[in-house]
């Protein structure tokens, strides 16, 4: 019992190194140490916006089944903070439930449907140096600004080769 006390008393941490933007209903988190944009869905936005550093797990859970409804326990959100730990979104690790057997991705599916699952998918970032590259002579291209000799000549199908 102690160990749960204990788990529900857990205050998620952000990560510093993060810019967050909302966008309609979700969150886009680009980590600056990684170069990586991570999409948060509806679900994982809303419990990532609760994750301020103050609110513990049982405060988590208590506003984010008053934003969401439906059927928001602590193991729901431990997934979401568990996702977020593994793509470095938080500042230490979420503990694991104890005591208890972890609820399976597709237990909560059955339980709340797969719209209701708190998803972070990721994408990479290419950075400045790479998105200012060019490509060089040989190299197939579809327009002159991609060649570093601003000349593409053209081809077939509308892929050309860099001069």
């Amino acid at each position: 019992m102690r160990d749960l006390a204990a788990t529900a008393s857990f205050i998620p941490i952000p990560n510093q190194n993060v810019i967050v933007q909302d966008v309609f209903e979700e969150v886009l988190v680009y980590d600056l140490e990684r170069d990586i944009v991570r999409r948060l869905n509806r679900t994982a936005a809303a419990i990532w916006k609760q994750c301020d550093g103050h609110k513990n797990v049982a405060q988590i859970v208590r506003d984010v089944a008053a934003k969401l409804g439906g059927e928001i326990d602590e193991q729901f959100v431990l997934l979401a903070l568990h996702r977020f730990s593994k793509v470095h979104l938080l500042a230490e690790p979420a503990p694991e439930m104890p005591g208890t057997k972890r609820v399976s991705r597709r237990e909560l599916i059955k339980r709340l449907g797969i719209a209701a699952l708190p998803l972070v998918t990721s994408m990479a970032v290419p950075t400045s140096a790479q998105a200012a590259s060019c490509f060089v002579p040989g190299h197939t291209c579809s327009s002159n600004s991609q060649c570093c000799s601003n000349l593409c000549l053209p081809g077939t199908l509308g892929i050309g080769i860099c001069s």
